[in-house]
């Protein structure tokens, strides 16, 4: 994993997980 899945991870559960970043 690179820069190329942050974006896509962040686009992807930032609206539904705001959480993800505490796990």
């Amino acid at each position: 994993l690179g820069k190329g899945y942050e974006p896509f991870v962040m686009a992807m559960l930032k609206p539904p997980i705001p959480s993800y970043k505490e796990l």
